[in-house]
Parts: structure tokens; sequence; C-alpha cells
């Protein structure tokens, strides 16, 4: 595995033990996935990029779980079996560019903004769960100081969201309006239970790029009325809910 620095790579896994104890307990370079436990101390958390809780049995985290870990890069809690993700659990590490957690057999978040405190945030990977819906996502951060033209802008910030393999069956665009526009949302929907696509009418928001590969579409009425923008017969839409680069 790398660091995204010299010492401040951490991975604890102690299936029998609180993840309270092991971040009061572990050092900035810690690697116990296949051997007993080390002893460790809490001197270097402040200074943590990379923390790898996968394959644990974490239950429950919170507010405090990450509070003196505030600068971290990149978090992976997959493989963590319906884990109790509690609403205000990333309050606190605002610097969170990856967020990964997969194959958690979760259906359903604590709360619908439970990631939108995340403003740094580019990759977040929910894939293999059992959720029935899209989630909020966050406005990045340097969103806010892009200026563009009236042409589409290839530098543009992206968050890349990971939803493939859950039981999502509608796509809710309310859930993607934002006070920004000057940012793409990449969104993978593959392998879920969509059956059918209805645009809404154009708001405020970001670019949407929405990938529905290997889901059953049905052909219905519904998505006969919004065939030309499926097709993307239209030029480039920009600062709407979708750019006309469907994937079926």
């Amino acid at each position: 595995m790398m660091a995204f620095a010299q010492n401040a790579h951490m991975k604890c896994e102690k299936p029998n033990e609180q993840w309270e104890n092991c971040a009061s307990s572990c050092p900035a370079t810690c690697e116990n996935r296949d051997n007993p436990p080390e002893a460790c101390t809490h001197e270097h958390l402040s200074i943590i990029r990379y923390l790898d809780l996968s394959l644990n049995q974490i239950k429950m985290i919170d507010y405090f779980t990450f509070k003196d870990i505030y600068s971290l890069n990149s978090l992976n809690l997959s493989y963590n079996l319906n884990i109790d993700i509690k609403f205000d659990t990333f309050n606190r590490i605002p610097y969170l560019e990856i967020l990964d957690i997969s194959y958690c057999q979760l259906k359903q978040l604590s709360s619908e903004h439970l990631f939108t405190p995340l403003q740094k945030l580019r990759y977040l990977n929910l894939t293999n769960n059992h959720l029935t819906n899209i989630v909020r996502l966050p406005i990045p951060y340097d969103s806010y100081s892009i200026l563009v033209n009236n042409n589409y802008d290839y530098n543009l910030p992206i968050l890349y969201a990971d939803l493939s393999h859950n039981n999502i069956e509608l796509i809710d665009y309310e859930r993607l309006i934002s006070t920004q526009e000057r940012y793409v949302i990449n969104l993978n929907l593959e392998f879920n239970n969509i059956k059918t696509l209805q645009f809404q009418e154009r708001k405020r928001g970001p670019v949407i790029e929405l990938n529905i590969n290997n889901n059953r579409i049905n052909c219905d009425c519904t998505l006969y009325e919004n065939l030309n923008i499926i097709q993307g017969i239209n030029e480039p839409i920009h600062h709407t809910f979708f750019n006309g680069n469907i994937k079926f």
C-alpha cells in the first residue's frame, strides 16, 4: 500500500476491539491486517492521511470517531457489514478526498446529508450495498472559484460517485439540485433496478454524467418521451442535470 506522506499511513485491523480503542492506540504507521496487534501510541493521529479499516467488525462510527484524525485524505470502511454511520460522522474530516463504504450491506443512510460536509471529496464508493435511492452529494469547494464561458468547460471539478450494484429503482433528481453549477457529477448506476428514465425540467445544478448500463430499461411511454435527451440528439446541454452522454 502507498502512503500519502512519510509516517502518515495507518492500517488497523482489530476485529475484537471497538474502533474507538484502535483510534486512541495506533500510531501513524500501523499494519495489523495479518499479524497480532502491535503496541501503539496516539501521538501521530493528526498527520494520518490514509486509513484502511476494511474487513473489520465495526458496528458504529460517529462524530467523535475521527475527531483527532482531521487530516485524512482517504478512508476505507468497506466490508464492515451493517455498519451504523451516524449523521455527523464526517463533520471533522474536511480534507477527505476518497471514501470507500462498499460491500457493507447498507440499506439506508442515517441522513441524506451525510456526505455534504465533505467539500473536497472526489470519489465516493458505495457499490454493492442495498441502497434504494441515490445520495445527496457535496458541492466541491473549488467550484465556487471557477469562471466558465458559455461553452462546456472540461476543466470543471469532477465528483465520482459509484452506486452500482444497489437496489435503486428511480433517479431522484431533487437530490442533485445544487446552488452551484460549475462542477460535474459522474454517477455510476450500473446493475440497479432502474426500469425507466424521466428527466425533470431544467433546474440549477451540476452537469451529470450518468451511466445506467446493465439495468433492465422498459420501453414505455415515459422512456419514449425522453428519447431525444437519451439519444443526445440536441447539442450538449450545459449547466443542467444531463450532458447528453448517457450510456446503455
